[in-house]
């Protein structure tokens, strides 16, 4: 039963993608389907029970972003972190959910662990695309290369806190091979995502000598390290006062420690049920991070140290 759910599920967010892609397209927004579907297809033998997923994440040309957020919000979809600081949202996508059968799609402008500009990751990817279908719905995916190198990305991004990145990562060295690997280092290249796409490699023993190979001389920043290797709470905010400017970091602290409402409600559940537990939310926080303060700081440097290589 559970099982069934499960690909009952998948089965909505395929047609709702498809759907998404085909408004996108009667409105003149290219898009590329990332991961769900198109993964089960080419490392799962086309069987969602083999790969379920939870979401779509659809690339779409940046210049165009704002007109696919329009559609998005035409056909029901609700920007989950409306209302959050600029410096609270993720980068590299948007997440958006629908009420009415909470289907959930990620916009995508680039991807984690990129460099270089959004409009030039956009112009590279589309020359590494194929044709697909969803149902009757031809679809652009990743070609095998570029997939590969999204597969490393995506396990960097998400390190130990999801296994199903890394799983996909080892079902993707099996299924496409060393060589297209090796490939896929030139595409990390063109995108500014060597850091990215080495620490992905690092991730699964079975790439391990690969990263050795592609990543010589490839310097892991230090933040990217604990991303990966640690799920200890309170490394995010450690990880942002490092990477930060010294004169920037204490706005920073205030910030973290008295988020957007947004934020706040989404780290604390209990501050969505009204205004007396936003508040009491809000004065408890304090108390709350520096109760994860000590285990942060040492999940931190073990995984600071870990990767430790000085940049040449």
């Amino acid at each position: 039963m559970f099982l069934n759910r499960k690909l009952m599920r998948c089965l909505m967010l395929d047609a709702v993608g498809a759907r998404l892609v085909a408004d996108f397209r009667q409105h003149g927004i290219d898009s590329i389907l990332l991961k769900g579907r198109s993964i089960v297809d080419r490392l799962y033998d086309g069987k969602a029970v083999n790969r379920s997923y939870r979401d779509v994440d659809l690339l779409v040309d940046p210049r165009r972003h704002a007109d696919a957020e329009a559609i998005l919000t035409d056909v029901g979809f609700v920007d989950l972190m409306a209302g959050a600081r600029r410096n609270e949202r993720a980068p590299h996508a948007s997440t958006w959910r629908r009420t009415s059968d909470q289907a959930t799609v990620d916009l995508h402008i680039t991807l984690a662990g990129c460099g270089v500009p959004p409009v030039r990751v956009w112009s590279l990817l589309r020359e590494h695309t194929r044709r697909s279908t969803i149902g009757t719905t031809e679809v652009a995916v990743l070609d095998d290369v570029a997939l590969a190198c999204h597969l490393a990305l995506h396990a960097a991004r998400t390190g130990v806190k999801d296994p199903k990145p890394p799983s996909d990562l080892r079902r993707g060295l099996e299924i496409l091979g060393d060589d297209t690997m090796r490939a896929a280092a030139t595409v990390a290249a063109q995108l500014g995502a060597m850091p990215a796409f080495v620490a992905g490699l690092r991730m699964v023993p079975e790439s391990s000598k690969l990263a050795d190979e592609l990543g010589g001389g490839v310097y892991v920043p230090v933040e990217l390290a604990v991303r990966a290797l640690t799920e200890v709470r309170g490394t995010g905010t450690l990880n942002a006062l490092h990477a930060a400017r010294p004169w920037r970091r204490p706005l920073l602290v205030v910030q973290r420690v008295f988020p957007s409402k947004v934020v706040l409600r989404r780290s604390m559940p209990l501050a969505a049920r009204g205004t007396f537990w936003l508040v009491a939310c809000y004065l408890l926080r304090p108390v709350w991070m520096a109760t994860q303060l000590s285990s942060a700081i040492r999940a931190w440097r073990r995984a600071a140290r870990a990767w430790a290589v000085r940049p040449r």
